[in-house]
């Protein structure tokens, strides 16, 4: 079962899933409220057979008409893991929704945008964040950070309520980094981690691990982590950052989501800075 991802303009959303539901397909329609997309667009939920992605893709193709639409492909839509909401698209998001995530100053990344914003409150306790220099882990890392700790009602993070402020000033108390000044990371830090997580958060709703440079533990180091992913207190979530995945043991990437970052092209780099003139 895979989740596909289409964003059309709101005029053509109940043609789209009207035409979807003849056909038996489940859909979910929700705001695009998430900061990278257009208020007068709805991103659509499918629930999608493997095998019928590309009859869904053609379904929604066919009733859209925006040229604004991102049309959705097979690189659009990922298994169901521990990062999603695992409920009856046909009965609409319900509780488990309070709000999309927001994504502001983080460029490109469309598709990892539309699989973070799907999750909602249902985030993982623990993300690797790979990709190579300026593809964006580190800011990613910030924005994952401060949703989590969010005071607000809706779209996280709110970016208005103390522990978001606090967050993107870096003087949260309970999100907590994690580096050395060393070549690698020595398996001390991993201890004073694993001693400090059983304390509960100061202030916060949860408490964040931040590692920057996940990639730089060595084997005993990476071990003693993974003791520590296998049983987590309830409130903890890490977030290791590397430049690929691979640096890390096999048995710790079975216990994260990996988010797979790529840097901007040009036209999404001029973009971007046409924006923030």
């Amino acid at each position: 079962m895979k989740l596909l991802f289409a964003i059309v303009d709101r005029e053509d959303a109940n043609t789209v899933v009207k035409n979807l539901s003849h056909r038996g397909f489940s859909s979910t329609k929700l705001p695009t409220t998430g900061g990278f997309l257009l208020s007068n667009n709805i991103t659509l939920l499918v629930g999608v057979e493997d095998k019928m992605v590309q009859t869904v893709i053609d379904i929604i193709k066919e009733y859209s008409h925006s040229r604004k639409q991102v049309i959705p492909t097979n690189d659009l839509s990922f298994d169901f893991d521990t990062s999603m909401p695992r409920h009856d698209l046909r009965g609409g998001c319900g509780p488990v929704r309070k709000g999309l995530m927001r994504f502001p100053g983080f460029c490109g990344n469309e598709a990892l945008k539309m699989r973070l914003s799907a999750a909602g409150d249902r985030l993982s306790h623990c993300y690797i964040l790979e990709g190579p220099a300026g593809s964006g882990k580190k800011t990613l890392a910030g924005l994952l950070a401060a949703a989590m700790e969010c005071e607000g009602a809706g779209d996280r993070p709110c970016g208005t309520c103390s522990a978001c402020r606090k967050a993107m000033k870096h003087e949260h108390p309970d999100i907590i980094t994690v580096d050395s000044d060393k070549a690698t990371i020595p398996i001390r830090l991993i201890r004073e981690m694993q001693a400090d997580a059983y304390i509960k958060p100061n202030e916060g709703r949860r408490k964040v691990y931040l590692i920057p440079r996940a990639g730089d533990m060595q084997g005993p180091a990476q071990n003693a982590l993974l003791k520590l992913l296998e049983e987590p207190p309830s409130y903890c979530a890490f977030l290791l950052l590397t430049d690929t995945s691979e640096k890390l043991l096999e048995t710790v990437r079975s216990r994260a989501v990996t988010l797979t970052m790529s840097p901007l092209s040009r036209q999404q780099l001029s973009a971007a800075l046409r924006e923030r003139e």
